[in-house]
């Protein structure tokens, strides 16, 4: 199969790079949304409502990858570290999460691109303090299994997954004591996001080079890839930017250096030597805020 131009890739009818992605990959997408609230003080006045606004946010992205062929998309939607912000965030993040589960615009999405609804995390717990803890995680099972007979896409919500060991230690034994042996592997996926997922394929962030919130499902293979702008500014552009790299430049296997003319080895060797002291993930900071540089 003959490998496209970036330029003839970006050309592609969706549904062509939608088939390329199905073919090939990239099949499990963990994208967290992150700088939401600075992108809504950008973007929109103090009269919009930021829930309403990231949520129409969320839906076209999450549209968008499915419309480009990813099959499985992860979202960690709430980290444990945020109950640092005090009661008043946690009661809106949880306004937040409960439009996951019966906004008519979210259901939509479930409904016309046929996606089977999973939440993992230990928030069963953790959010069990909270007035609304046990009805929030009502309504997450209610929708679980209100989509489990759709079929082609799968969206994985995290709320309070940052770490898994605590929860796999209980899931470990409970299993040991009624089956009488430890979980495999891919029980103990099962067991913590609802149903089994490969090892994500590619992790879309924001700013700081940090992957986080999809435990057991990280690995060396993981393409990982930052925008520099916060994640509701993706646009098809950036994500056709990734397909490409992902699908048809990271997988080439590495040159026979032993084979390399002395011309082609000059040619590396001033490229190196030249960026020795460039180190990707090294930002800089104004008016408070990282950026990442070079």
């Amino acid at each position: 199969m003959n490998t496209p131009s970036e330029k003839e890739f970006f050309e592609l009818p969706v549904a062509a790079v939608a088939a390329t992605v199905r073919l090939r990959g990239p099949k499990v997408c963990v994208l967290p949304f992150d700088g939401t609230r600075r992108w809504f003080r950008l973007e929109h006045t103090q009269r919009d409502d930021y829930m309403q606004a990231s949520l129409r946010q969320s839906i076209r992205i999450f549209r968008m990858l499915f419309d480009h062929g990813i099959e499985t998309v992860i979202a960690p939607m709430f980290s444990e570290d945020l109950r640092d912000r005090g009661d008043r965030y946690i009661a809106r993040a949880i306004d937040g999460l409960v439009l996951l589960t019966n906004h008519v615009e979210v259901l939509s999405l479930y409904k016309e691109h046929d996606v089977r609804v999973h939440f993992y995390g230990d928030y069963r717990r953790t959010l069990a303090s909270t007035a609304r803890g046990q009805a929030v995680a009502s309504l997450f099972d209610d929708v679980t299994v209100a989509t489990s007979s759709n079929a082609e896409h799968r969206l994985f919500f995290g709320v309070c997954g940052s770490d898994a060991t605590e929860a796999v230690a209980r899931f470990s034994i409970a299993w040991h004591e009624t089956h009488g042996r430890t979980p495999t592997r891919r029980e103990i996926v099962e067991g913590y996001y609802g149903e089994y997922i490969e090892k994500a394929d590619i992790f879309i962030g924001f700013e700081r080079f940090n992957a986080y919130d999809f435990p057991l499902l990280n690995s060396g293979k993981t393409s990982l890839y930052f925008g520099v702008a916060p994640s509701y500014y993706m646009t098809e552009t950036a994500l056709r930017s990734i397909l490409y790299d992902h699908i048809y430049l990271r997988p080439l296997p590495k040159p026979d250096y032993s084979a390399m003319s002395d011309d082609q080895l000059g040619v590396l060797r001033d490229r190196y030597r030249a960026q020795r002291d460039r180190v990707v993930g090294v930002g800089c900071v104004h008016d408070g805020l990282w950026f990442a540089e070079g």
